[in-house]
Parts: structure tokens; C-alpha cells; sequence
């Protein structure tokens, strides 16, 4: 047996057959012919039976909506409960929704006799920023702090940190390309606690912090970004044990892997890695150190 719909969805389904979808368009065309062909009294008579009491606004319904509240839609939407239906612009009912910081997308409908119904696609957290006064907000994917993170758990989202100021519902340069860094460094398959931007547009460098290491890790700028975090993920496979003893990884450099660590100097592990030496082959992950004996 299944379970019963909710009474919004039930009203829905009632309310989208096709008649009643093109109820109004139906009408102020038989308004329109009627003019023609009658007169214009029956066409304004026409046109005022569509702007009576039965068909204006007596309710507006909202769909999608899970962390922004429906009342906030409903007033955004700006509709006065008893305006005609035929005076409601569903695009520009749109648009105002759409400017809710929460809201990246929305859609209107006019259901006749009265009623509208709004659909909202909320923006997704990507990061976190502190803003003013040191408050937490979230961050979606186009760089906008779109909402405070609140008091709930965020473990699963980075920590952003860039040289700009994070302003509620204003997108920031810096916090579009962490966000980026981000999303590339979770591809290759890292969790990301921190992601940090320095330089300025168009000559970002960045460098992560990996959730479980302590090592700050350089990455360099963006068109490099990719071959980085290759390196990283070569390093992180074959040379494990320098890199849970690293207090800073730099692998910007084709080639090679700086390590740098606390411990004294007689027992740390080489540093830096040039091209063609086999412990810089073993920790990009192209070959196994051989122990054979150089040849000569």
C-alpha cells in the first residue's frame, strides 16, 4: 500500500492539468476575438470576470526550499494577497526570489484560479570564510558567502582564507578561485581542511592544508595547479613516511619535492628531490628506486 501524498503535492497535481494552465491565456484570447468580432464591451466584460474576486491571488506556494523558510520566499516574491492573476509577471516574480543569498535559481507559475507557485534551487556550501567580527559564512561554488554557517557541524568543508574581505552576498575573486582549489584537490582525491590565496587576480598562488597532516603545502598558481597536486598524490603514494613527519611540502617545481621538517638533521629525510635522482623518480611515482649500482 503506498504511502499518501502530502497535501501540497496533492494540491499540485490538482491543480497543473493542462486546462487549468492555459485557463487565463485561453481567456484573455476569447477576450481578444470577442472584441474583435462582438465589440468591445464583451472583450472589457471578458477582461473584468478575469480580474474578479475568484481569480486573484490568494495564495503563493513554495517548492524546494530547505534551508531558506518559505516565508522569506513568500515575501521576496513581493505578490499582495488579492492581485489579479493577470497582473503577476511570473519572470519578475522570478528574479526577486532569485536575489535571496540562499537562492541561485527560481521559477514562478500562475495556477488559476488564485494561486502561484514558486520554485527555488538553493546554492550548495562549498567552504567556509570569516567575515566580519570573525562570523562564519558559507561560500558557494561562484565565490559568494551566501549565508552564516550557523552552530551546526561543517567538518566536511574547507576553511577559505584569502587576502580579500568576505561581504555577504557579494561574490570575491579570491574566494571563487579557493573554491576552485578546492573542488581540483578533492578530484585528486584529498580531503581539504584549509585552502589559502595569496597574490592577486589573475596571479593567484595557493597552498593547501590536508585533513590529517600538519604540513602546509604549496601548490604555486594556477595554470600549475593540476601538475601540483599530480606530484602530491605521487608523493603521498610512495613516500608516506615524509610526508606525515613534513611541516611544509612545496611541490610547485616540475621535477621536484621539497620537504622541510622539525626534526633534527640527522634524522630527517632528504628534502629536496632533482630531476633524474631515483628518490625524486620514487616520490613523483614514475619508477621504484632501483638497488642496483649506479653503472661507472
Amino acid at each position: 500500500m503506498s504511502a499518501p501524498r502530502s497535501p501540497l503535492r496533492r494540491d499540485l497535481n490538482r491543480d497543473e492539468s493542462p486546462m487549468r494552465h492555459v485557463f487565463l491565456i485561453g481567456l484573455g484570447c476569447v477576450a481578444l476575438a470577442a472584441g474583435a468580432i462582438f465589440g468591445p464591451k464583451l472583450a472589457v466584460a471578458l477582461t473584468r470576470l478575469a480580474r474578479s474576486a475568484p481569480f486573484r491571488v490568494q495564495s503563493v506556494s513554495v517548492v524546494g526550499a530547505q534551508h531558506v523558510t518559505a516565508q522569506r520566499v513568500v515575501a521576496a516574491t513581493g505578490l499582495q494577497r488579492g492581485t489579479p492573476l493577470l497582473d503577476v509577471d511570473p519572470a519578475a516574480v522570478a528574479l526577486r526570489v532569485a536575489e535571496l543569498p540562499q537562492v541561485d535559481a527560481a521559477r514562478a507559475v500562475r495556477l488559476p484560479p488564485g494561486r502561484v507557485v514558486v520554485g527555488v534551487r538553493e546554492r550548495v556550501a562549498r567552504g567556509l570564510v570569516a567575515g566580519a567580527g570573525g562570523a562564519a559564512f558559507l561560500v558557494c561554488g561562484d565565490g559568494v558567502p551566501f549565508a552564516p554557517a550557523g552552530p551546526g557541524p561543517h567538518e566536511d568543508l574547507p576553511l577559505l582564507v584569502t587576502p580579500g574581505h568576505a561581504v555577504a552576498g557579494q561574490a570575491e575573486p579570491g574566494l571563487t578561485e579557493a573554491v576552485a582549489v578546492a573542488a581540483a584537490a578533492a578530484a585528486a582525491g584529498f580531503a581539504v581542511a584549509e585552502v589559502r590565496i595569496s597574490g592577486s587576480e589573475g596571479a593567484w598562488d595557493a597552498s593547501v592544508r590536508l585533513v590529517g597532516l600538519a604540513a602546509e603545502v604549496a601548490l604555486g598558481r594556477t595554470p600549475e595547479r593540476d601538475a601540483a597536486l599530480g606530484r602530491l598524490a605521487k608523493l603521498v603514494k610512495h613516500r608516506p613516511e615524509w610526508v606525515a613527519g613534513a611541516t611544509s611540502i612545496d611541490v610547485r617545481f616540475a621535477g621536484w619535492g621539497i620537504l622541510r621538517s622539525d626534526q633534527p638533521a640527522e634524522t630527517r629525510d632528504q628534502q629536496a628531490l632533482p630531476e633524474g635522482t631515483p628518490e625524486a623518480a620514487a616520490a613523483r611515482g614514475y619508477e621504484t628506486p632501483s638497488d642496483r649500482p649506479a653503472a661507472g
